[in-house]
């Protein structure tokens, strides 16, 4: 009975392919206990070597197969923006041309037309490369340039009323049949090298039927194109309706490309074109896969055209430097070994004997290649040398700043990652500088580039970078990381760009080898944002909320370098979201952490469970619903309130941005607040006729609704009076921000070149943005003097402000002076807070002040020539008070 299963199996498998057994493969992933945070998380049946070795025991016939998959890994292949990604790689076993037009590939079971492979032939005994990293693109190193003017550029316009525009990849275009002809693409392509081209569309169909649309070059005929719908970018093929291969013979001129909608709707990304004579080599990769794989193992599967199964792989998780391949090649023995890509070795990158730092004064690098035969080649602008590349000397004599990159080279190999080298040489800077090597490629190419790309986000739009951080204490840290744009500043037509810096594994480690900020723990960050262009009003707005008690980033001013080239005065700003943040600031990761804003994937840590539960009592009914007590289970009322002054104070409009942390660990558990997006501060706004001090409904975005709930109790109204007047006579006293004004505009105003340089090295595209215009450094200067100068006036107008407008909204009398003097005694513990005498502060009448010791060494007190001692003191303030504070001598 067992025999006749299993020929029965077999037989299934020859002509149906994977779909039996695939439904029988474990599944990698983690599954969460109930209450636990995915800290705590149990992961389900790994994929282990045993059973991906059962699980690929099927005979497969196909002539194209999957021959070989491997993980990012640092010192694997690179694509060809030199990132590492993972890799698939299909070998065409048989002795005649493959092609692989309408065949799929794909890792999740039950979509089996994931992700469609562009329509192009693999050669006998030859090899494709598939990236995959989520971008779903095709690059070539054959290039059909388009010109500036024909580039794809944003447009919103009304698409019944206006033709021959273009639009981003992310706006979808939907057709009407009435209207069709009015929607029209146009791109002009300047050839530079006359042949045969192929002309691909990287588009999405948004809709649930085909969309249909029609193309047309150089004025020609129009012949339909048909996509069908799916969640992910495909690569289309635009073939030639006259010619057996499908080529276009582009001479050497200017072509244009015209599409139409008709029928559905679709997301057009990008139109390029690819020389026929050079499609698709190693050194300049293909294809990149609209998935990516996973690192405890998975299936990847390849269909044909009709849904037929081709060949799959289930393979495990990979050791570090291993893929899991079929050897020797088109065999059916599959087993980890070291990456062959395209059937050639990897190359190891040299050892640099010098490590990044300052220099006291000229010095040499020497480069040791990995192997005696390969050949190690360099660069000093920040590019990846490439085999045309100077060879490296024997000695690289070091004279002045330099930054230097290095790569290894064999024939018939694949060559090496990329290392890199900065050295600093003559005086130390006076702030911090983040110094960037990247690729310009990476920076500026039309295809990948993230200063062009700015609508692009997540890891897939991450590019390698070597950064360092330059302190001008003498310490040095660099890694290789990946760079991004940051935020929805970077992904506007602003001057200068945000950045998240991230350590990864496939860049070689997966945390930044020293101390970022100061007080950091033994956990290094994973990741990092760089700020521009907020450099004073958002650093500030932070501070005060950690002044007044709250969790918010620690920040860090620097100078950004990206290669030579500065870009600007930056902050270094922690990112929330990692667990080194978390762990440093509640020393553990049992924690519920959630961003509100983010409804579709509103938890960061552990679950919404009791977040769900505490929120439902305030606004959505059942128990408690609507009552100030309800509140009780969000967060404690004291610090709710005065979270809320600190806000209304900084006149915060953003604070959706915020994360709520839930301590699972206190022994009364309570919510707390993450303070993150303060760079909408200090613009006077929230005292208009509108908005007040007790009813902040138009910047408190959802919170209002807790807020509102608690004003319902007079007494936490009154609580909140209080609360505020703490905040105004101590963590927001004046005299303190100024002082730090002072300081940071000392700072920065030596460096107005470098911010001017930045702003011009990062808008090379000037002119061509409406709103954007080209600066003078005299524009630059008054710009930051001006951002000095509105904070200061913020802060010597905002606390008066306030106050007069809590005296209107509660119908107080005035506020009364209240100093504490102190002899013998430097500092004294005032309503709470720890201020240096002499003291000075405002009260409204029948509130509450208290004094107390910071030692245990009792005082005494002098309150309007009464003579108070012990180590505490409270009474109401009824009119202006002067105190004198002297410690207590001890009996002789």
């Amino acid at each position: 009975m067992a025999r006749r299963a299993l020929g029965l199996l077999m037989a299934f498998a020859a002509l149906a392919g994977l779909c039996f057994l695939a439904d029988r493969l474990p599944e990698p992933g983690f599954r969460s206990r109930p209450g636990k945070n995915r800290f705590q998380a149990l992961p389900r049946r790994p994929f282990t070597l045993g059973d991906v070795l059962k699980a690929n025991l099927l005979p497969v016939i196909s002539p194209v197969i999957i021959n070989e998959v491997g993980l990012a890994a640092a010192a694997g292949p690179l694509d060809d923006a030199g990132n590492p990604d993972d890799w698939v790689e299909l070998y065409n076993r048989s002795d005649r041309p493959v092609p692989l037009a309408g065949c799929t590939l794909t890792d999740t079971l039950g979509r089996k037309r994931k992700w469609p492979l562009p329509d192009i032939e693999i050669a006998p005994g030859g090899y494709l490369l598939l990236w995959a990293d989520g971008e779903s693109r095709m690059h070539s190193s054959v290039e059909a340039i388009v010109k500036e003017n024909g580039a794809w550029i944003s447009a919103r316009d009304d698409f019944r009323t206006k033709t021959g525009y273009t639009w981003y990849g992310s706006n979808s275009v939907s057709s009407a049949e009435q209207d069709f002809l009015a929607r029209r693409l146009r791109a002009d392509f300047d050839v530079t090298e006359p042949g045969p081209y192929c002309l691909w569309l990287r588009i999405r169909n948004d809709g649930e039927i085909p969309a249909a649309l029609r193309c047309a070059v150089d004025g020609g005929e129009r012949f339909p194109v048909s996509v069908e719908p799916g969640r992910d970018y495909q690569i289309v093929r635009i073939r030639h309706p006259r010619a057996e291969d499908g080529y276009w013979p582009f001479d050497y001129r200017e072509h244009t490309i015209s599409i139409s909608l008709e029928q559905g709707e679709v997301s057009l990304a990008r139109i390029f074109a690819t020389h026929a004579d050079r499609p698709f080599e190693m050194e300049d990769p293909s294809i990149h896969a609209g998935f990516r794989l996973s690192n405890g193992g998975e299936m990847v599967a390849l269909y044909s055209a009709r849904g037929v199964p081709l060949d799959y792989v289930a393979f495990p998780a990979l050791p570090d430097g291993k893929s899991f391949a079929r050897v020797p090649a088109g065999s059916h023995h599959w087993q980890l070994a070291d990456p062959t890509p395209m059937g050639r070795p990897l190359v190891r990158a040299p050892k640099l004997t010098r490590p990044t730092g300052y220099l006291d004064g000229p010095a040499t690098l020497n480069a040791e290649p990995a192997e005696p035969g390969d050949t190690v080649r360099y660069t000093l602008d920040g590019s990846h040398p490439t085999d045309q590349s100077p060879v490296f000397p024997d000695s690289l004599a070091i004279t002045q700043k330099c930054l230097v990159r290095a790569r290894s080279f064999r024939p018939g190999a694949i060559s090496s990652s990329v290392a890199t080298r900065m050295f600093w040489l003559g005086p130390k800077p006076d702030m911090p500088v983040m110094w960037l090597a990247t690729d310009p490629a990476n920076l500026w190419d039309r295809q990948h580039g993230i200063m062009l790309n700015v609508m692009a986000r997540g890891v897939s739009s991450e590019r390698p970078c070597y950064a360092a951080l330059f302190e001008p204490n003498g310490r040095v840290t660099a890694a290789d990381t990946g760079l991004r744009n940051q935020g929805r500043t970077a992904r506007t037509r602003t001057l200068v760009r945000s950045f998240r810096i991230s350590c990864r594994a496939r860049y070689g480690q997966d945390r930044w080898p020293g101390a970022v900020f100061e007080g950091d723990g033994p956990d290094r960050p994973r990741s990092f944002i760089l700020r521009g262009k907020v450099a004073v009003h958002h650093p500030l707005g932070l501070e005060l909320m950690r002044a007044a008690g709250f969790l918010a980033p620690r920040t860090k001013h620097c100078l950004v370098t990206m290669n030579h080239e500065p870009y600007g005065i930056y902050f270094l700003l922690e990112d929330p979201e990692q667990p080194e943040y978390i762990q440093h600031h509640y020393g553990h990761l049992d924690v519920d952490m959630i961003k509100r804003r983010s409804m579709a994937h509103p938890v960061i840590f552990g679950t919404a469970d009791e977040f769900d539960r505490a929120w439902a009592g305030v606004t959505r009914g059942g128990a408690g619903y609507g009552k100030p007590e309800a509140v009780d289970r969000l967060m404690d009322r004291g610090y709710l309130a005065r979270w809320i002054a600190s806000t209304v104070f900084l006149d915060s409009g953003d604070n959706d941005q915020n994360y709520f942390v839930f301590d699972k660990r206190r022994p009364a558990p309570a919510w707390s607040i993450v303070n993150w997006d303060l760079d909408g501060v200090f613009y006077y706004t929230l005292l208009g006729q509108t908005n007040t001090v007790r009813n902040a409904a138009n910047v408190m975005g959802f919170i209002r609704q807790v807020f509102g709930t608690l004003m319902k109790d007079p007494a936490f109204d009154r609580y909140y009076l209080v609360e505020f007047q703490r905040l105004l006579n101590h963590p927001f006293q004046p005299a303190r921000w100024l002082r730090r004004i002072d300081e940071l505009e000392d700072h920065f105003m030596h460096h107005v070149d470098e911010e001017y340089q930045g702003d011009l090295n990062q808008n090379r595209w000037g002119p061509r943005w409406p709103g954007v215009r080209r600066l003078r450094l005299a524009d630059v200067r008054e710009e930051l003097e001006e951002e000095f100068a509105s904070a200061r006036r913020f802060f010597a107008d905002r606390g008066d402000a306030v106050r007069s407008r809590l005296q209107e909204e509660y119908g107080l009398p005035a506020p009364v002076p209240v100093e504490v003097r102190g002899e013998g005694v430097i500092e004294l513990m005032v309503d709470g807070w720890r201020e240096t005498l002499p003291y000075r502060g405002w009260y409204f009448q029948g509130t509450e002040l208290s004094l107390g010791a910071i030692s245990n060494q009792p005082l005494s007190f002098t309150v309007n020539g009464n003579l108070v001692t012990g180590g505490t003191w409270r009474a109401a303030v009824t009119g202006a008070m002067t105190l004198q504070a002297s410690q207590i001598r001890p009996a002789e």
